[in-house]
């Protein structure tokens, strides 16, 4: 069984199969600082893992509760094992912090996934950063036989990415099969704030706007950057790194601008 840093963190497998077993199912792993943000955020890892295991970093809120809900969530969704590794926010937001390393770099070489979806580092919480940049370092120092790596979007959507820096997911398949995961939480959603609602639309928004001269196909579409480059190439450095993508986008702006000139 895998060996986790935090007393209270923990190990959940669905459909209570062995751990070896629930790792032999993993191709896609979702690493996430809160309950929830999977369900928001990486439907497409849902949608096409064989099996797919899902980290959560935090502690967050009303942990007990949280956690009764993403196990809620994980067993609706049919995940081959949920992590709740149970880090405080404070500490995730350390440049360095050895026991998440530690443990993301159990994880890695537990389950072996094909594809890693987290956060991307230009989102706007703190801690969705933190989780994405500790993800990005745990697995470069970590090789193994990650295919592909993509940053996914929570707090701030991607559609202002270039054509050619934006990974463009189709869920279309997906809001009938996992609506009822992101309404696991129940107590995000009591207090007025509808992520089930919102996340649904901002895929069906980016779907609908994808293309000004071209009727899309996609009902629902999620954006991601591609962090592959990062992991592949440990001497890229990710503020750099990033900035370029801002950079591009300025670019676009300023170009269209000057035509009015």
């Amino acid at each position: 069984m895998l060996k986790l840093s935090r007393p209270a963190a923990e190990v959940f497998i669905p459909d209570g199969t062995s751990w070896e077993a629930a790792c032999a199912r993993v191709t896609h792993l979702v690493v996430a600082a809160h309950a929830d943000d999977v369900e928001i955020m990486a439907w497409h890892a849902i949608l096409n893992a064989a099996g797919l295991a899902a980290v959560i970093v935090t502690d967050g809120r009303d942990s007990s509760t949280r956690l009764l809900e993403q196990k809620r969530a994980a067993s609706l969704g049919n995940y081959a094992v949920l992590i709740w590794l149970d880090h405080a926010s404070a500490e995730v937001k350390r440049a360095a912090y050895p026991p998440l390393a530690s443990d993301l770099s159990a994880v890695l070489a537990a389950v072996r996934p094909r594809r890693v979806y987290t956060h991307n580092p230009a989102d706007r919480h703190d801690t969705h950063v933190a989780v994405a940049l500790h993800t990005v370092q745990a697995l470069r120092a970590n090789p193994s036989s990650v295919e592909r790596v993509l940053g996914c979007e929570v707090w701030r959507a991607l559609d202002w990415l270039q054509t050619e820096d934006k990974v463009t997911l189709d869920v279309s398949s997906a809001p009938d099969r996992l609506m009822p995961l992101i309404g696991a939480f129940d107590s995000q959603i009591a207090g007025g704030k509808r992520y089930d609602l919102a996340a649904a639309g901002r895929k069906r928004a980016n779907a609908t706007f994808l293309d000004p001269h071209a009727a899309g196909r996609a009902t629902a579409v999620e954006y991601a950057m591609d962090l592959t480059p990062l992991v592949k190439d440990p001497t890229l450095d990710i503020t750099r790194w990033t900035l370029q993508l801002v950079e591009r986008f300025a670019r676009d702006v300023e170009a269209r601008l000057a035509r009015w000139k």
